[in-house]
């Protein structure tokens, strides 16, 4: 190893020239491979007159003038003389050729094979008082293929990455958000897709930053191997009808998901009443429920409906087998607010179906009878199902099918009215209050139509009670009356 003027050089990838004339020999060069030669002072350098074809020479002027004369025919006399200009000189059929040439606003600093650019306008220790945001400078990165950003601060932040085709910043391709709690280090380094880039940070949290410093450099910097996951804070204190809150600014723009396979959320509520629900899109428009599961439980239920906001703090996981995902307000949140945090993983969500040790009757969310031998041999007797039978008369028909906690297996439900008709189901012990109680689930038939939903072996459970409606409308605060026998409930339960 070399030090000079601060730079440390490896000179078995890299070659200093330091007020010299000097000819180089093709066992300098590496013949065949990229070659990278950093100039200081007054130098003259002639190239060999021998050099494999499809060799590539990056010269870089640090300070001072650079002659560059080729052996050959002596023809090539390149004078470079502007600090930090960057030239890329190629061999082809026994010719020199410049390839590329840049002027760089950016010192540059070689570490053990590792050539870094650091970025003075998308970097920054200027402190960011609480909500404000720091703004970097579209930058070209057209000549280097990857990223290194470090980033600290004593308070939460958001981190926005930015890729653009344009210099302007009007096209943008791309981006990557990075957000942290306080105290929490940045450290990435992945390959850059853009021409452009600009680097923003946000301050969330409640006071001025003390310790804030960002650092972003980029040129030939080798990407970790390992694949780092991707930490996301929504916006806080979220209450409202809104179509997603992963974001940390909450809004109607779903996230697209495509380079994840999994994920982990969440929803910190402090919330009473209202509900919210997990959706998935392959055009961004039209979006469907997608199963999630408590990660609490030691046996998974897919949860595919609306989730009613309670004082809690689930994490939801979920598989990103689709391109945009959001999480979506579907009634007002009362009592408190919620707030997503979100893990986005590059590995696959985990089988469903687990090893089950210790279950209970909370987590496992089954009703089991039986009685054990005294050899040791337990015996089961599966649990017979109650059915609910219900036929629709002129009114919303509110009903109480269980005033205390069960488990629902299978709802059939016809429909001969002349137009869509909906089955609600809610958790409550008692007959629900139609137009202000939230369904948990809504079933649509449609007109001369049977509709069937089966939740399967385990069931879907009611906690506090199951209870019914039958409207003509599909919206929670609908009252439609149906009419008299239009709509058969046949309702399996326990």
């Amino acid at each position: 190893m070399n030090i000079l003027n601060g730079r440390i050089v490896d000179l078995q990838n890299y070659k200093v020239i330091n007020n010299e004339t000097i000819t180089l020999t093709n066992e300098e060069l590496l013949a065949g491979n990229v070659t990278h030669i950093y100039l200081e002072g007054t130098n003259t350098v002639t190239l060999p007159p021998i050099l494999e074809d499809s060799t590539y020479i990056d010269l870089v002027l640090i300070s001072g003038s650079t002659t560059i004369t080729n052996s050959v025919d002596g023809v090539m006399n390149t004078v470079f003389n502007t600090p930090k200009e960057h030239i890329t000189l190629a061999r082809h059929d026994s010719e020199y050729s410049i390839v590329s040439q840049k002027i760089t606003d950016k010192e540059m600093i070689v570490n053990a094979g590792v050539e870094f650019y650091f970025s003075t306008v998308n970097s920054t220790t200027t402190q960011l008082t609480a909500g404000s945001t720091y703004t970097g400078t579209v930058e070209d990165i057209i000549l280097y293929p990857s990223l290194s950003f470090l980033a600290t601060s004593d308070q939460p932040m958001t981190y926005t990455i930015k890729y653009f085709i344009d210099s302007l910043g009007t096209r943008q391709c791309g981006e990557r958000i990075i957000s942290t709690i306080a105290n929490e280090r940045v450290e990435l380094s992945y390959p850059i897709n853009g021409n452009y880039i600009q680097v923003l940070a946000k301050n969330e949290g409640a006071s001025t930053t003390t310790t804030l410093n960002i650092n972003t450099a980029f040129g030939t910097i080798e990407p970790n191997n390992e694949i780092q996951d991707d930490y996301l804070r929504g916006q806080a204190t979220q209450t409202a009808i809104v179509g997603n809150i992963l974001t940390p600014t909450s809004g109607t723009t779903p996230l697209d998901v495509t380079k994840y396979r999994s994920f982990t959320c969440q929803v910190v509520s402090t919330g009473t009443a209202g509900t919210f629900i997990f959706e998935g899109s392959n055009n961004g428009i039209n979006f469907q429920p997608i199963p999630v599961y408590n990660q609490a439980l030691v046996v998974r239920v897919p949860i595919i409906t609306a989730i009613t906001a309670t004082n809690t703090q689930i994490m939801y996981e979920g598989a990103c087998n689709f391109k945009f995902l959001r999480l979506r307000i579907v009634s007002t949140i009362t009592g408190g607010s919620l707030q997503a945090h979100t893990i986005f993983m590059h590995t696959p969500l985990g089988a469903t179906s687990q090893v089950v040790s210790n279950g209970t009757a909370a987590n496992l969310l089954a009703t089991v009878s039986g009685t054990l031998t005294s050899a040791g041999t337990t015996t089961n007797t599966p649990a017979t199902p109650t059915a609910s039978a219900i036929n629709s008369a002129a009114t919303t028909n509110a009903t109480s099918i269980k005033a205390s906690a069960g488990t629902v297996y299978n709802v059939l439900v016809s429909n001969t009215g002349a137009s869509t008709r909906y089955v609600k189901l809610y958790n409550k012990a008692s007959a629900p209050t139609v137009g202000t109680d939230i369904p948990v689930i809504t079933i649509s038939i449609p007109t001369n139509g049977t509709v069937q939903a089966e939740f399967g072996a385990l069931g879907y459970r009611f906690a506090t009670g199951i209870a019914l409606a039958i409207t003509g409308g599909a919206a929670d605060t609908d009252t439609t009356s149906v009419g008299v026998s239009e709509v058969k409930v046949l309702t399996s339960y326990i």
